[in-house]
């Protein structure tokens, strides 16, 4: 569900966007814990578990003060985007190891353990490029009508990138929070929310300030991120608190969402 916002923000930056590339990121991870989590446990609160939850929620606070921090120099340059990278690999192995470690079977919606079945390996090929071709042709249309948009409407790149782009590129995680919290599998919708806010931080940020130095705009630095991090920092609070984020509790972050969107768009 990251993969739009990666070919995005790529998209952006070769297109001299730069701000766009990382509004996207931040206004999709802002999108992700208010909007999508928020209306997940509107629809049914979500238990969670204490020991995963303890460190993937650390991981996301620690990675959005890392970024916070080294986007406070003006520019994330490339040994910055290399250092992300190489982020995410510890926080993949860590966790690919540890489920490993446990013995944890992929589990289907039954609660059993599962095996894919395979389409013959010529049909998947064919989906896999059509796949790609419609992502990466898709994204590009969107960043070419979002910038005009933006230029239409007197709105600056960041702000396209944190309104339009992050909107959009939000679609694919909130179809997996609604369907997985409808089957009763909170785990799945929790996970979700934690790897795309983690891949965006570490992997599309990183990614993109590998191919071309990012300039970090003057309203990203005094109110995006800072509201990224509060939201993050909210969404914790509220799932240690009995590990379940409540219907209320979900109520909150929806809420603050269009009253976000409002003073991004009437600023």
């Amino acid at each position: 569900t990251s993969l739009p916002e990666l070919i995005i923000s790529l998209d952006s930056a070769l297109q001299g966007s730069p701000e766009a590339a990382l509004g996207t990121v931040v206004g999709s991870n802002i999108a992700n814990v208010l909007l999508v989590l928020g209306f997940g446990a509107v629809c049914i609160p979500i238990r969670v578990d204490a020991g995963d939850t303890t460190r993937d929620v650390s991981w996301m606070l620690g990675t959005s003060l890392m970024v916070i921090g080294f986007a406070l120099t003006g520019t994330l340059e490339r040994w910055m985007g290399a250092l992300f990278l190489c982020a995410l690999a510890v926080y993949l192995y860590r966790t690919v190891q540890g489920s490993a470690t446990a013995g944890a079977p992929l589990v289907g919606s039954a609660g059993h353990a599962t095996a894919i079945t395979m389409a013959p390996w010529h049909m998947e090929a064919v989906w896999l490029v059509v796949g790609l071709v419609s992502v990466v042709g898709g994204a590009h249309v969107a960043v070419v009508g979002a910038l005009g948009l933006a230029t239409a409407w007197g709105m600056s790149d960041a702000v396209a990138g944190i309104v339009l782009l992050a909107l959009g590129t939000s679609l694919p995680e909130l179809v997996v929070t609604v369907v997985s919290v409808m089957k009763r599998q909170s785990d799945v919708a929790v996970g979700n929310i934690v790897g795309s806010t983690l891949f965006n931080l570490l992997g599309i940020i990183g990614a993109t300030a590998l191919v071309m130095p990012l300039p970090v705009p003057a309203v990203m630095l005094s109110v995006h991120l800072w509201v990224m991090l509060g939201a993050i920092g909210a969404a914790a609070v509220f799932v240690r608190t009995g590990w379940w984020l409540s219907r209320t509790e979900g109520a909150v972050l929806l809420c603050a969402y269009p009253l976000y969107l409002f003073f991004v768009i009437a600023g």
